[in-house]
């Protein structure tokens, strides 16, 4: 779970619809004031975690009820691919930034060697 900050007090869950089949979920736990430094307002950090989970499988009303219970909650994979059913959601995401940084580094190595650099 990572600490987040926020200008507003923040309720310890908040459920957005994000289809019918499909909702966000917001925890916010353990609230304290900090006070920002740069404008002189107070604001509330909160440990803080978010999924997206199906609605088949997770009621709101669970997560409202108990949000501790939930801090460390694995959602379902709401897209599996067939080749890798068993594929994590982040299993794909760290996958997908590798390869975004292999590709980065290659635009680079190409952008010196066209621009006669090393």
């Amino acid at each position: 779970m990572t600490r987040a900050i926020f200008s507003v007090k923040q309720p310890p869950v908040t459920v957005t619809k994000i289809t019918a089949e499909i909702n966000q979920f917001q925890i916010c736990l353990n609230e304290s004031e900090v006070t920002s430094e740069e404008a002189e307002t107070i604001e509330y950090e909160y440990d803080y975690f978010e999924f997206i989970e199906g609605a088949k499988y997770l009621d709101p009303e669970d997560v409202l009820a108990d949000p501790e219970a939930f801090t460390d909650y694995i959602p379902h994979d709401l897209n599996p691919d067939e080749d890798h059913p068993s594929q994590s959601l982040r299993e794909e995401i760290n996958g997908m930034k590798e390869a975004q940084s292999m590709t980065d580094e290659a635009l680079q190595d190409l952008i010196l060697l066209v621009l006669g650099g090393e």
